[in-house]
């Protein structure tokens, strides 16, 4: 098959299953927002040597079976700390800046700073999210609207730290 008659193929399967199971299809909805926004393993696997390592599924197999060596076969120990350690780390900062999006967006409601050109960015934001709980709900579709609400966890920190004066 080419990549459209493909492409046609999956869109008809799609379409039909949700024809006939449009309940099961609403229940998705949340769960491809969290999978969207939880894990941020799309580049770090690869770039690291791991090409088609998936970060959860390599948690779930030392959390449920406790084999690092199932986990990540075919890697040295220094390769094995090396990616666990990269990938930790970098989901705790991912997961330390959705925080402070959350927070900076509630802060910006809550203070009533209602600026059009914002409400906008925010109406992008919303329809980004809207399309990933329709759609696919996959991390790599989380980008543009995390760097889209960057500035309201960047106002968010000026503030809490003081970095700038909040009066002016």
């Amino acid at each position: 098959m080419t990549y459209i008659q493909r492409g046609e193929f999956y869109q008809e399967q799609a379409f039909s299953w949700i024809e006939h199971n449009p309940e099961k299809w609403l229940l998705l909805a949340p769960m491809k927002i969290f999978h969207t926004f939880t894990w941020d393993d799309i580049s770090l696997s690869a770039l690291l040597g791991f090409d088609d390592t998936n970060f959860a599924r390599v948690i779930r197999i030392i959390l449920t079976e406790g084999d690092l060596n199932k986990a990540l076969p075919d890697s040295s120990v220094v390769e094995k700390f090396t990616y666990l350690l990269i990938l930790v780390i970098s989901h705790i900062y991912f997961f330390f800046l959705t925080v402070v999006l959350i927070i900076g967006v509630y802060n910006y409601f809550k203070l009533q700073e209602s600026i059009k050109a914002i409400n906008l960015i925010l109406m992008f934001c919303a329809l980004a999210i809207l399309m990933i709980m329709v759609t696919v709900g996959a991390p790599r579709y989380k980008y543009p609207v995390i760097i889209l609400l960057m500035p309201f966890a960047a106002n968010y920190l000026a503030k809490k730290f003081k970095i700038v004066d909040a009066n002016k």
